[in-house]
């Protein structure tokens, strides 16, 4: 009964882990925002050529975000957020943990 009871709880460990890809998310787009608020973010919007983002203003983009639910902001760690840039080209994997979610970018 002891093995058994280990056994099932090694199983649900293993399949609830945080290394689960049903639970990664991976969002490829231009990132359209960067911004400092309560941590490293970047709004990443699918669907745009990087010409629209070179003609409209920020705030014409994030509206048009807005209406079409087409972006998505991300935390990042300060070294990748001082890497990229407005209007650069990225896939996002947001891996999501019990405790925290992380975005790596690629």
């Amino acid at each position: 009964m002891r093995r058994l009871s280990v056994a099932l709880m090694l199983i649900v460990g293993i399949l609830s882990g945080c290394g689960n890809p049903l639970n990664n998310i991976t969002f490829e787009g231009h990132i359209i925002e960067k911004r400092n608020q309560n941590g490293f973010q970047i709004l990443v919007m699918k669907n745009i050529p990087k010409e629209d983002i070179e003609k409209k203003s920020r705030e014409e983009l994030i509206n048009q975000a807005k209406d079409d639910f087409s972006a998505t902001y991300f935390f990042v760690k300060e070294g990748k957020y001082k890497e990229l840039e407005v209007g650069q080209k990225v896939v996002v994997t947001k891996v999501s943990h019990l405790t925290r979610t992380e975005a790596y970018v690629k």
